[in-house]
């Protein structure tokens, strides 16, 4: 455009130098003595000074009458010539007049270029409306041709003057003229079809192109493209607005990953953000099941890959975070363990591998220590293996059914479980008594501990120094031992008896009444107040014996 702007500055300023001497060609509305005035001349012509108005120096108006005789209007100076081939400036207004000094209308050409006179013989400037064609004359009346600016508009009249509407090729560029004639810039609807005329220049683009920070396709006619466009190898989509999309586009129900920057559409395994997606070879991303060679993978509904536990038709399955893989067998998720199928269905309930039965709860996690299965209540090792028979747990002896199940309150052979399932010690079972090992002692027997009452054993004198004070005194070592329980809490179970009624305790013995469970096959003793050793309750040396 800024070829068109010098060339058009040119061609003004060659007008106004050419102008010295304008023969003056008449067009447009004459009159029949005019023409046979011109007839009479012959060949002359005339030369037209050019008008001040029309250069660079203002000229000086003209003085005088107009008169209108029989061939038209002539205008009489003060002096009593009047202008012949020549341009007048009268009462502010430019008038042009013939070899035979009549007064021109319509159009007028000189070297300079077309002028055009309305009916009263003023010249005209501005847009000139003529037989339905617009013409535009400039500021100085010389009718333009090609490209000109009007205001902050461009215009284009063809060689005859007559601004051009529509379509407009210049060399190999395109132009659009609306239905006002200003040249088209940025988008424009022709037709029902958009198209991007370049802002400034106009010129038709074509191919890639940007406007602000959007990236838009047009045709090898200047079209806008919407929808899908391929480019050797390479599938792009524009969306409705024409904008090529890049990121996430739904596309007929289907999404699609174009690139952001090219917008190039991926296939295959993408990443976006931290989230890996898979689209096939058309484009259109995946959800649900995706098998790879030998690997599974989950690609949730929102086309996200799952990693780590994943919920898929009822089924919880496991994949491994970052490859997206899905896991089958044991896994270890955190501390806890996991066992998932052949398809990788997490398995909850019982499970046998092997020989060995292990159970995953609810929440799929392997079982580990005491488990509650129903009514029934199982022990599993570190490892999650369901164990049998006898077990020490906390110091404390159980038996387990070869079953699993925990047996409570019952003999176990010479054992007796209570019923949270612990092998009782150093206590009565009705009317058998189990000692600190938990094994069943026979031929015991309860007798109420008051005078009369008889204990088999040796006596024994034991002496010792407390502050400096020096006691004796004198125990009762029984032949075996026995049980004392005070109501029926089973206190401890005794071996010795002190036999002095002196107040004594050191933490090893106390003092207590109540009954006593001893042979019967004892000597007489008598003793109302007795001291006996506390015994503790130790666990077996040995595991229990089972007689089942």
């Amino acid at each position: 455009m800024k070829n068109r702007r010098i060339k058009l500055a040119a061609l003004s300023l060659t007008a106004a130098m050419i102008m010295s001497t304008v023969p003056v060609q008449v067009f447009g509305e004459t009159t029949k003595e005019a023409v046979e005035k011109e007839a009479g001349s012959g060949e002359e012509s005339g030369e037209l000074p050019v008008p001040a108005a029309l250069s660079e120096t203002r000229a000086a108006e003209t003085k005088g009458t107009w008169v209108k005789d029989s061939k038209g209007w002539w205008f009489k100076k003060s002096d009593g010539s009047w202008p012949v081939n020549s341009w007048e400036l009268i009462n502010g207004e430019w008038y042009v007049f013939d070899k035979n000094g009549y007064m021109r209308t319509g159009w007028v050409l000189t070297t300079g270029g077309w002028y055009y006179c309305d009916a009263s013989g003023v010249r005209q400037r501005g847009w000139l409306r003529r037989s339905n064609n617009w013409y535009y004359l400039n500021s100085k009346g010389v009718l333009q041709t090609g490209w000109f600016k009007d205001g902050s508009a461009w215009y284009f009249s063809n060689s005859n003057g007559i601004m051009q509407t529509g379509w407009l090729k210049q060399g190999t560029s395109w132009y659009y003229l609306k239905g006002n004639g200003a040249m088209a810039e940025g988008w424009e609807k022709v037709g029902g079809t958009w198209y991007y005329l370049t802002p400034g220049s106009g010129n038709m683009k074509t191919g890639w192109f940007m406007d602000g920070s959007t990236w838009y396709y047009a045709n090898g006619s200047g079209a806008m493209q919407r929808g899908w466009l391929k480019q050797g190898n390479t599938w792009y989509y524009l969306q409705g607005s024409g904008a090529m999309a890049e990121g996430w586009a739904k596309v007929g129900g289907t999404w699609y990953y174009l690139t952001p920057g090219s917008g190039a559409m991926k296939t295959g395994w993408l990443k976006d953000g931290e989230t890996w997606y898979y689209t096939d070879g058309s484009g259109a991303m995946q959800t649900g099941w995706l098998k790879q060679g030998n690997t599974w993978y989950y690609l949730q509904g929102s086309g996200a890959m799952a990693e780590g536990w994943a919920k898929a038709g009822g089924s919880w399955y496991y994949f491994v975070p970052g490859s997206g893989a899905m896991k089958t067998g044991w896994l270890k998720d955190g501390e806890t363990w996991y066992y998932t199928d052949g398809s990788g269905a997490m398995q909850t309930g019982w499970l046998k591998q092997g020989n060995t039965w292990y159970y995953l709860q609810g929440s799929g996690a392997m079982a580990v220590g005491w488990t509650d299965v129903g009514n029934t209540r199982y022990y599993m090792d570190q490892n999650g293996v369901m164990l049998t028979g006898w077990i020490l747990v906390d110091n404390t002896w159980y038996y387990l059914h070869a079953s699993g199940a925990l047996q409570t309150s019952r003999w176990v052979g010479d054992y007796y479980l209570t019923e949270d399932g612990s092998m009782a010690v150093s206590q009565w079972i009705e009317e058998t008594y189990v000692g600190k090992d938990g094994k069943r002692i026979p031929g015991y027997t309860e007798y109420e501990l008051e005078q009369e009452s008889t204990l088999a054993g040796t006596v024994k004198e034991v002496t010792w120094s407390d502050s400096g004070q020096q006691y004796t005194a004198q125990f009762l070592v029984l032949d075996q031992m026995a049980g004392f329980r005070s109501g029926d809490t089973v206190m401890a179970e005794i071996k010795e008896i002190q036999l002095t009624g002196e107040d004594y305790e050191d933490g090893s013995r106390i003092e207590a009444t109540g009954v006593l469970k001893v042979s019967p096959e004892t000597p007489e003793y008598s003793q109302s107040e007795i001291y006996m050793e506390l015994t503790p309750a130790d666990a077996p040396e040995e595991t229990p014996v089972s007689e089942e």
